[in-house]
């Protein structure tokens, strides 16, 4: 048996391997797909030729170099011979169905894609009209032709009667706590994930006004600039960090004191997963997403929207020693529980079998 994999619109495994997440890909999930395949596609939207680690992953190159909006309505019919090949579609996030929704409606290809947040809700924070658009389009589509998704929050389930819940997992043995519980000075806060709106930075720049804390986020995007420039009005410590290989960023959970995540909404989100299953004290917003991973004052705090909650639960943080270790000790006991990638991705080679 043969699998196809179709990387979320643009994607491929050189765009991967700036990050690191090709090593992931192949070491995790496609080293427990091949337990059960023979051979692997992955339909790379780069004209690219990477030699990966497995001998039976074969990357199908855009070696037309077409635009990848274009080449995701054309990529079924150049890689026809090799998709009928192929006994199930797995693809990735609601832009990679674009080429799945063709291969079933011309070829009658099944596919199962993964549902990780609320793309539309996303776009519109982001002011990404045009996208919200074809999102919009594309959304009911996917759902109707897909023969299962995979669904990240518990949230999303009613999307379909073909949801299935499948949380984001985590490398327990790459994520791990370094049981120190006394803070640094000045006291590092962490961040991690993409500069845009929807993260509400800004509104965590002005809760940590005055404090004795340095802040680090990880991450690039459109607000870099204007964070930065807040920062210095302010007077608050911030660094940005471009970019961290994900085989790499574990490190710089050890170095944090408290993780914060001020986000206005969430999938399932990585960064607060690895931040918990590292033993960081976490302090989450109480919205869609974040509210399914924290239980309240059990493996974190959560906050509302105003920057003065944020500030108190920060600095009850800093203050109370065994709160920090009695959040740090039962944060990482839930990611056991729950986010064991290595269980996580049994469940989804089965579910991609029996499909």
């Amino acid at each position: 048996m043969n699998l196809a994999i179709f990387p979320a619109l643009g994607d491929s495994f050189n765009k991967m391997s700036k990050t690191g997440q090709d090593v992931q890909l192949l070491n995790e999930y496609f080293s427990s797909f091949l337990k059960k395949y023979s051979k692997i596609y992955f339909f790379s939207y780069e004209n690219e030729s990477f030699k990966t680690s497995h001998e039976h992953v074969i990357v199908m190159p855009n070696k037309y170099k077409l635009n990848r909006y274009i080449y995701g309505i054309l990529m079924p019919f150049i890689y026809r011979n090799k998709l009928q090949s192929c006994n199930v579609i797995r693809t990735y996030h609601l832009s990679g169905t674009v080429p799945a929704i063709v291969a079933k409606v011309f070829f009658n290809k099944s596919f199962i894609f993964n549902y990780g947040y609320n793309y539309k809700r996303f776009a519109i924070i982001e002011k990404k009209y045009l996208q919200y658009v074809m999102l919009w389009i594309i959304q009911p589509l996917a759902i109707l032709l897909a023969k299962k998704v995979f669904v990240a929050s518990k949230n999303n389930l009613k999307i379909s009667k073909k949801s299935i819940y499948l949380p984001n997992g985590i490398n327990l043995k790459q994520f791990y706590p370094n049981n120190k519980s006394n803070l640094q000075k000045p006291i590092k806060l962490l961040c991690v994930g993409r500069l845009e709106s929807q993260k509400n930075y800004g509104m965590l720049l002005e809760s940590i006004s005055g404090l004795n804390v340095e802040l680090t986020i990880v991450g690039t995007g459109q607000l870099k600039f204007q964070l930065l420039q807040k920062a210095k009005k302010t007077g608050i410590p911030l660094k940005i960090v471009d970019m961290i290989p994900h085989n790499e960023i574990s490190s710089i959970y050890k170095k944090a004191d408290i993780f914060v995540m001020p986000s206005l909404t969430e999938g399932n989100p990585k960064a607060l997963l690895e931040a918990l299953a590292s033993g960081l004290p976490t302090v989450g917003t109480k919205v869609s997403g974040i509210n399914e991973i924290i239980v309240n004052r059990e493996n974190g705090l959560l906050s509302s929207l105003k920057s003065s909650e944020i500030r108190k639960n920060i600095l009850e943080l800093i203050n109370d020693k065994k709160l920090r270790e009695k959040l740090a000790k039962n944060a990482r006991e839930s990611m056991i529980a729950h986010h064991d990638l290595k269980k996580l991705l049994q469940t989804e080679t089965i579910t991609l079998i029996n499909n």
